[in-house]
């Protein structure tokens, strides 16, 4: 899951009409959008300064595995990008280091994204590096071997950091085994298992044209950029059609309150407090993410507030409600001394109450509104994020000026209209707590 903290928010504004750039282009264009014959999608958008971004996004992640192939999807990612191919050649991530660029990738739920930033004369060469890697992922046994080792260490360095593993645990048991429960960096006994033939597999089952986009943002000429990302994916690797849960699974609610609990290391404690979330282009979206700035964002939060108002409570604090196409999530975490945690998890749970009553004043709300607004700015400010929100939005199908709409939407909230929100998804609730044996069950 990594800390899968991600809030992939951000929005952006119309683009430039694109022009035609040879035979590899199909005929569907749209301001700063084309689909190439092969199926991908591409945008671009301007963006001043020397530097260049791309992402490119694959509709490829643990929402389309099983427990048995479990992090098969990082594996091939991390393949991808840096294992030493067969033939004794740089690995991609070094060679687009090598122009001076950087080169990422995230794994998700519901996708993959490929991100890279490069000088803007030299994006050209480091898509057709990634292209590449992509269209063909070539991977010695012992490289392959060496990746898994580093995904196994990982795994077991996030066992020992307490929030990342009581909110895998909060996944775990309100997604009750359905695929968005599963953790998208991968169980560590399968990705043991794995070897080249599974990833072949999956490479050919998901990692196809028309299942990706890419996403561009610089200083560029479009009609170059579209016909430099056709070239490059011109002779991908014929794949067998991906067949997953991409057009989202079916609501899930947390239809009661339960409790897990756990042990942990003497001295450390977490909990985490956890609601249903509306999926991302929903009605109820932009009103909860108001919610979450409102109760759990910032030091003029509800939460912060009051865990700080309450005799100190918490050392530490945060939410996570990860953009997904189905049903979401929305987890309050805290950190705190071991006797100090219940009564830390009960103030986060009058909070809670307080937006449900409406007991809210207009300076809070006022805030909060800033604070969401303000967000989605923030994170279209590089090349990247503007290359990435652009690409998630078009990607999720929601257009690339989603954000903007929830934006609007968020102004014309009233406290009214989140209390009614907070009594859809927080009626019910699921908690998770990590505390040392000796310490007894939250009641």
């Amino acid at each position: 899951m990594g800390t899968r903290l991600l809030y992939i928010m951000a929005a952006l504004t119309a683009l430039t009409l694109f022009a035609a750039c040879g035979t590899a282009l199909a005929q569907e264009k749209s301001e700063g959008k084309v689909v190439l014959d092969n199926g991908m999608t591409v945008l671009v958008q301007d963006n001043t300064g020397d530097l260049a971004a791309a992402c490119i996004y694959v509709k490829a992640g643990a929402g389309e595995e099983t427990q048995d192939i479990n992090g098969i999807t990082n594996l091939l990612n991390r393949t991808v990008l840096a294992c030493q191919p067969t033939s004794n050649s740089a690995p991609p991530a070094l060679k687009i280091e090598q122009l001076g660029g950087m080169v990422d990738v995230e794994t998700h739920s519901d996708y993959t994204c490929f991100s890279l930033v490069t000088p803007a004369k030299d994006l050209g060469t480091a898509i057709r590096v990634l292209a590449d890697a992509l269209g063909k992922p070539d991977c010695s046994d012992a490289a392959l071997n060496t990746e898994k080792i580093g995904l196994m260490a990982q795994e077991e360095w996030r066992q020992d950091h307490l929030v990342e593993r009581a909110y895998r645990l909060f996944l775990q048991k309100t997604y009750e085994g359905r695929p968005y429960g599963l953790d998208p960096d991968g169980d560590a006994g399968v990705i043991s298992r794995l070897g080249k033939k599974e990833l072949s597999y999956w490479h050919g089952l998901h990692y196809r044209p028309e299942d990706m986009l890419v996403s561009v943002c610089g200083k560029l000429d479009r009609d170059a950029v579209a016909k430099m990302v056709a070239d490059a994916f011109r002779r991908p690797d014929a794949g067998r059609k991906a067949q997953g849960i991409w057009q989202g699974e079916p609501g899930i609610a947390v239809a009661s309150t339960r409790r897990y609990e756990e042990s942990a290391p003497p001295g450390r404690a977490v909990a985490i407090l956890g609601y249903t979330a509306p999926a991302i282009g929903t009605q109820d979206y932009p009103a909860m993410r108001l919610m979450e700035a409102l109760l759990s964002d910032g030091m003029g939060s509800l939460v912060f507030k009051a865990l700080r108002e309450d005799d100190d409570l918490a050392y530490s604090f945060g939410s996570i409600m990860p953009p997904q196409r189905s049903v979401s999530r929305y987890a309050i975490y805290v950190m705190a001394d071991e006797d100090k945690l219940d009564a830390a998890v009960k103030s986060i749970q009058k909070a809670v109450e307080k937006v449900k009553s409406g007991d809210i004043t207009d300076d809070m709300l006022t805030r909060a509104r800033g604070r969401s607004t303000g967000a989605l700015m923030l994170e279209r400010e590089t090349a990247l994020d503007k290359a990435r929100q652009a690409g998630l939005y078009e990607f999720m199908g929601l257009g690339q000026g989603y954000g903007d709409e929830v934006a609007r939407n968020i102004e014309g909230l009233d406290k009214g209209e989140l209390g009614r929100t907070a009594m859809k998804y927080m009626d019910k609730y699921t908690l998770v707590v990590l505390r040392p044996k000796d310490k007894r069950r939250l009641r």
